[in-house]
């Protein structure tokens, strides 16, 4: 849980390119040896949005670091602050490029989203081959937070949630509630076109 809602609850030898042999053969480089493939994370930036930060991991296991890219709204577009941010995966091939794989834009919080808070996307992290989206807001008397964590499934196809937690929190009393669900509770969720409205929000009565 959130450090903001947790206080609302009172809460980083060269390649070898012809190595010599005995038959005069060119030694083949191992895999292990070749460079890192160039990431260039503006080429996965969809239009109308502009970078806001990379994050890098290793997403299908294959040894090379895969990313994703969060974009917002461009400057001079009227939704620039209150417009979802968006979010792609972009994971690389065996043949040493990388690929865009998903897009979501409409689960990462606005810039303005968080209320008092501020900027409402808190956190986006790749962490044990997963995705993690963190929003997070409130007012003077309540505060709420969303996690979202993605992998990719069995096949190799399709990015798919795998947890879910949402907390709000009420200032005034000290109270909160908590919803914490795994697929058997939300199904089948694909990272594409998933919004925080498709989950359960908890809420006072």
């Amino acid at each position: 849980m959130s450090p903001r809602v947790l206080l609302l609850c009172g809460f980083a030898c060269l390649p070898l390119s012809a190595c010599g042999t005995t038959s005069g053969k060119r030694a083949s480089v191992a895999s292990a040896e070749r460079p890192a493939p160039i990431f260039d994370a503006t080429a996965f930036v969809p239009a109308g949005f502009e970078l806001l930060r990379v994050e890098r991991g290793d997403l299908n296991a294959d040894g090379i670091a895969d990313a994703l890219v969060v974009a917002t709204r461009s400057a001079e577009s009227p939704e620039a602050d209150s417009a979802p941010r968006a979010l792609s995966i972009v994971t690389s091939r065996p043949d040493g490029a990388y690929a865009l794989s998903a897009v979501n834009t409409g689960l990462a919080a606005c810039a303005t989203c968080g209320g008092r808070f501020g900027d409402g996307l808190v956190r986006t992290t790749i962490r044990d081959g997963a995705i993690v989206v963190v929003n997070e807001g409130g007012s003077a008397r309540y505060g709420w937070s969303n996690e979202y964590t993605f992998k990719l499934d069995a096949d190799g196809e399709r990015w798919l949630l795998r947890q879910y937690r949402a907390v709000v929190a009420s200032q005034p009393d000290q109270k909160f509630k908590r919803i914490d669900q795994s697929p058997a509770d939300f199904g089948d969720r694909s990272f594409e076109g998933l919004t925080p409205e498709d989950l359960p929000i908890p809420k006072f009565d």
